[in-house]
């Protein structure tokens, strides 16, 4: 049986067509890039805003990492394990019905090239917490 057919504490990730694993392998994410993506593709079926918040966290571990660098040059680092075939960031939001302004984040981190592309990944998920915050009043 795959490991993909099983999951542990839920059914969050078996409920989506594309899992985040399959998308971040597939695409060669970065351990934060990917944490990220998970985050941001479960938070309205886990974690709610304590998800927003710690992809938020893991992008700007990110940009922390690359320091004061505002463009990169050559290949920023990748996972090292990918898959055959890459799974484009508009399939995996539209099998997964993924809503605009995580989209938004999910492209940031996956075409990342400057630290304004992280940023903006950022500005997605704050908005994103502002909005949900407001539902909750």
């Amino acid at each position: 049986m795959s490991a993909l057919l099983e999951q542990h504490g839920g059914s969050h990730y078996l409920d989506m067509v594309i899992q985040p694993i399959e998308f971040i392998h597939a695409n060669r994410l970065g351990y934060d890039e990917g944490t990220a993506v998970v985050y941001l593709s479960r938070w309205k079926s886990k974690g709610g805003i304590a998800d927003l918040q710690k992809a938020k966290h893991h992008i700007e571990l990110l940009l922390e990492f690359i320091g004061s660098v505002t463009r990169l040059e050559g290949e920023r680092p990748r996972a090292i394990f990918h898959m055959d075939e890459k799974i484009s960031a508009g399939e995996y939001i539209s099998a997964n019905r993924i809503d605009d302004l995580e989209a938004a984040a999910i492209r940031s981190l996956v075409n990342w090239n400057y630290r304004e592309d992280l940023e903006r990944a950022i500005s997605s998920i704050n908005t994103l917490m502002l909005k949900e915050l407001e539902l909750e009043l």
